[in-house]
C-alpha cells in the first residue's frame, strides 16, 4: 500500500503557522494601554480599570503561548514533510 503526502502542502501549511507566529509577536499585537481615569474617579471607576488592565495583561500572556504552540506545531510540519520526502527518495527505509 502507498501513501501520498502532500509534502509541499505541509510546508505551504507550515509557512502559514509561521506568518501567524510572526503576527502573533509583533508589539502592536499586544498593546496594553493604561486605564487611569478612563471609568472616572469612583472606586467603581478604579476597579473596573484595574479588572481591565489585569485581563489585558493575561491576554498578552496568553497570546505569547499561543505564539509559542504555533512556532512548535510550524516545526512539527516542516520535519514530517522532510521526513516523508526522505522516505519518498529511499534515504530512509522502514525498520
Amino acid at each position: 500500500m502507498d501513501l501520498e503526502v502532500d509534502t509541499d502542502g505541509l510546508r505551504e501549511a507550515a509557512g502559514v503557522l509561521q506568518a501567524t507566529e510572526t503576527t502573533l509577536r509583533m508589539p502592536g499585537c499586544a498593546v496594553v494601554g493604561p486605564t487611569d481615569g478612563c471609568f472616572g474617579p469612583s472606586a467603581t471607576g478604579r476597579e473596573a480599570a484595574d479588572l481591565l488592565t489585569r485581563r489585558a495583561q493575561q491576554s498578552v500572556e496568553a497570546l505569547g503561548l499561543l505564539a509559542v504552540s504555533v512556532a512548535a506545531l510550524t516545526d512539527a510540519l516542516t520535519a514530517a514533510a522532510t521526513l516523508f520526502d526522505r522516505l519518498d527518495q529511499g534515504a530512509v527505509g522502514p525498520r
